[in-house]
């Protein structure tokens, strides 16, 4: 509830069965606030004529490298216009930009990324939209009262639009009149809303430019499938209560969910004949790899087609958390293939049979337990293979069989083993037998983490990366692994202790105390890690001498990203009305001060173009001076 002069009042979980709702607004106290905690704004049409009753919201808010979609608490989540088009939002903290979402009567919402703060009031600018309309039939008679839904296709960060839904009227049509124009969207009708009537196939339609009409004709109800089965437990036990199985069409933004009995057994009606996404969760549980259309990208949830009723569907959970996302090989994209549980094996297209053995490269005897994973060098110079996880198998006394896609290229191993060095295979040729893998025994890399004076460093995080994955240096000097790195928390005396990975790798610790890192020459033995302190680097961004203000800084590392080497990322902040700029924790090494240059495709995202390099060393507070920056393609 909003009113000019007013602070902003919220209502949570309303309930419109229990009345009108009443609330006492506080007058707006005068500004206190400094403008870099104000955004100032006014909605105006394409005539740049004010809109009012206009609703902005705040979708994200940056700090710095940082961006939250939840704002400091007091914020203004959102403000509607007055008179005059006029807005305001306000947070308790500095902050660099957010990103608003307006929504005007009559007008498409449209989304304004990185609206910064400032005393200037800026201009945001909408336009009426495209519309969508058309008529559901059934045996080509008007089917009313329905729900249509409509999302965009593009569902990446900053270009999806969001879900929008409407009604159908006695005559069965149906319009979405102010959409964002020049789009892909799916249509489809939510699956709720035709319980006992049909099912809508999802379609996909590119929209025109603003005030265009886009007419989807007559769409014909179909009778849909019958979708059956069981959520089954590996442990055998049974369902917990208040379980919930989830199904929905890929391309659609809509889902229907159903309550699981002890037992595990549901059944849908109506279901639309379309790559279906099912999915339920358990605490302690994930789905198995044994659900043959578990989405290897996605693996909490199972994606397949759905092109006829079937009723066997056998959904099968096991303790553990989530199974790590992973690449599909192109002719094994789940959507594309008949939706299937446990219940069957899983179809292979193009499979091909491999047979051979796994000895150990000191004595030549049988390794008695191991794990094979298959993939694919498409390319003799592709060093990194195209793993197929879902096809990997366990093998004992030395010997395996393993069935996996064929479609080209030449096949290599990954194999683990208790006690041994991971390792990957020379290239052997598709439908091969008797193939011999040979690996090392060995143990991964232990220690101690320990301060500048030789003390230990107890209950510290310690990070262990090899091969293409990457960690990252928090603001606040955390050091996070995005990627697949292993963690350890340093025991009472700074001890940790890893399993072997493939490729040497490095170990990484970051904390208020300081900055650990360790390339390793080898596996096993002790390697220590001593902390240094960390640095601080500040400067002013200036272009011809005056300075540039709310502009991102990055530090990265002078050395070039090498494709197979793990990756330490840096962060950066946001000049100040000044040009101004200080980044703290900061690690030593041959850096450098980037910023960053937008590029049209994919929508917010950019290049960096280099500023200027230095050396940092351990605890140093390195002043840079004045950097001229320099446009993109600079030496």
């Amino acid at each position: 509830m909003v009113a000019k002069g007013f602070e902003p009042a919220f209502f949570k979980k309303v309930d419109p069965l229990k009345g009108p709702l009443e609330a006492g607004l506080k007058p707006r106290a005068a500004p206190t606030m400094p403008p870099s905690q104000i955004i100032l704004g006014r909605v105006l049409d394409p005539a740049k004529k004010p809109l009012a009753h206009a609703v902005v919201s705040v979708e994200t808010t940056s700090f710095g490298d940082a961006t939250s979609s939840s704002a400091p608490a007091g914020t203004d989540p959102l403000a509607v216009t007055d008179e005059r088009g006029e807005f305001e939002l306000r947070c308790p903290q500095k902050f660099d930009s957010m990103n608003l979402e307006v929504e005007a009567r009559g007008f498409a919402r449209r989304h304004f990324p990185e609206t910064r703060p400032g005393p200037e009031r800026r201009d945001l600018v909408v336009t009426p939209g495209a519309a969508l309309i058309g008529r559901v039939l059934r045996n080509g008679k008007p089917v009313k009262t329905i729900t249509i839904g409509v999302a965009s296709v593009d569902r990446t960060m900053g270009n999806f639009t969001g879900d929008f839904v409407t009604g159908t009227g006695e005559d069965g049509r149906f319009t979405f009149p102010n959409l964002p124009p020049g789009r892909e969207y799916a249509a489809y009708g939510l699956m709720d809303s035709l319980k006992g009537i049909g099912a809508l196939p999802t379609r996909i339609v590119r929209l025109g430019g603003d005030s265009s009409t886009n007419n989807l004709g007559d769409w014909e109800l179909a009778a849909g499938f019958h979708l059956e089965g069981q959520v089954r437990l590996s442990d055998s036990n049974a369902i917990p209560a208040h379980t919930h199985l989830t199904i929905g069409g890929d391309a659609a933004w809509d889902s229907s969910s159903t309550e699981l009995p002890a037992d595990g057994h549901f059944s849908f009606t109506n279901v639309p004949a379309e790559a279906l996404v099912v999915n339920t969760r358990i605490d302690g549980y994930r789905l198995s790899a044994r659900n043959g259309s578990l989405d290897r990208l996605n693996p909490f949830r199972l994606l397949g087609r759905l092109e006829s009723d079937k009723t066997n569907l056998l959904i099968l959970l096991e303790p553990g958390k989530n199974l790590e996302s992973d690449y599909s090989p192109d002719d094994e994209q789940p959507g594309n293939l008949p939706l299937c549980g446990a219940e069957a094996k899983r179809a292979i297209p193009n499979a091909v049979l491999i047979s051979g053995r796994v000895l150990d490269a000191g004595d030549g005897a049988p390794v008695s337990r191991f794990r094979i994973t298959p993939g694919l060098r498409r390319d003799a110079k592709f060093e990194r293979p195209r793993w197929q996880r879902g096809n990997s198998v366990e093998g004992t006394n030395g010997g395996f069989l393993i069935e996996m896609s064929g479609k080209g290229g030449a096949v290599v191993f990954r194999v683990e083993a208790p006690g041994y060095l991971p390792a990957i295979s020379e290239p052997f040729a598709l439908g091969g037998s008797n193939c011999v893998v040979r690996i090392t025994r060995g143990s991964g890399p232990c220690g101690i983490a320990r301060l500048a004076d030789g003390r230990a460093l107890p209950n510290t995080e310690v990070i262990y990366i090899s091969g293409d994955e990457q960690t990252n240096i928090e603001p606040d000097g955390r050091v996070t692994a995005p990627g697949k790195g292993e963690t350890q928390i340093t025991d009472s005396a700074g001890r940790f202790s890893f399993a072997p990975k493939l490729g040497l790798g490095e170990l990484i610790v970051g904390c208020p105390s300081g900055f650990g890192r360790l390339s390793l020459t080898s596996l096993g033995g002790t390697n220590d890690i001593i902390m240094q302190p960390w640095a601080e680097v500040r400067g002013r961004l200036v272009k011809d001498g005056k300075p540039v203000q709310n502009e991102h800084v990055d530090l990265s590392f002078h050395s070039e990203w090498r494709p197979g080497q793990p990756h330490l990322g840096l962060h950066g902040t946001v000049t100040d009305e000044e040009g101004r700029f200080t980044i703290g924790h900061v690690p030593p090494g041959q850096l450098q001060l980037m910023t960053r240059v937008p590029v049209e495709q994919p929508k917010g995202a950019w290049m960096e173009q280099s500023q200027r390099q230095f050396a940092v060393q351990p605890g140093e507070k390195v002043d840079l001076g004045d950097v001229e920056k320099r446009g993109a393609g600079s030496p």
